[in-house]
């Protein structure tokens, strides 16, 4: 988003390919149950992001044993060899009709260009609102923590004050105990091996970055 919103480039990495040390607010040292929060290069071109990418990567301090990093080699050479998915709209997201042009000339150029393409719905992601429910939450509990007690009761009652499922589902990751921490990683790991299915058969999906353009700047 920081990256559509300023019309350049963003590359969203995985989560162990660059070191985490020096952001806010996370300490450097390594933590197996921190998720969520990555570090990527931004650019004024698609290009420049492989040459970022190829400065900052590397392992972090104490997950260095056995790192190891070898992208695949691209799977065609030639564009009209790509099967590229389009992600359909989704019901409950008011999207600009300017975006939406934007994604439906894209996507006319691809298949003028020789490409598949194809409207898809990846298998085990059929339900978006669920999917980002969960994002809200475990987003909510990933920034909260270490939070003061009293900070906390005041974003809970601006929570309850505004009460919808979006709220309510960044409510409970301030209020919930460890265990449904637990519960809630694992069907994250089921939203990711749903994604892995899809690429093994689609190489690209299309979609907005954002439901809106980005907002004036004052």
């Amino acid at each position: 988003m920081p990256a559509a919103f300023c019309g350049v480039y963003g590359h969203r990495p995985s989560e162990t390919l660059l070191p985490r040390s020096g952001q806010f607010p996370w300490p450097p040292m390594p933590n197996a149950a921190l998720v969520m929060a990555v570090q990527g290069p931004i650019s004024r071109g698609a290009e420049d992001l492989e040459l970022a990418l190829s400065v900052l990567a590397g392992p972090e301090i104490g997950e260095d044993v056995a790192w190891r990093a070898e992208l695949p080699a691209p799977r065609h050479q030639r564009l009209a060899e790509f099967r590229v998915g389009v992600l359909p709209p989704v019901p409950w997201i008011a999207l600009d009709d300017r975006i939406a042009a934007a994604l439906e000339d894209v996507t006319a150029c691809l298949a003028r260009a020789g490409c598949e393409v194809g409207r898809v719905q990846p298998e085990g992601l059929a339900d978006w609102k669920e999917h980002y429910l969960l994002y809200r939450t475990l987003l909510v509990m990933m920034t909260s923590a270490g939070m003061p007690e009293e900070r906390r009761q005041q974003i809970l009652g601006w929570y309850r004050k505004h009460d919808d499922e979006f709220t309510r589902a960044a409510a409970r990751g301030l209020e919930a105990p460890p265990g449904e921490y637990l519960l809630w990683i694992a069907r994250r790991e089921q939203y990711r091996a749903a994604w892995r299915d899809f690429f093994q058969e689609w190489d690209v999906l299309l979609a907005p970055a954002f439901s809106a353009l980005a907002y004036p700047h004052v």
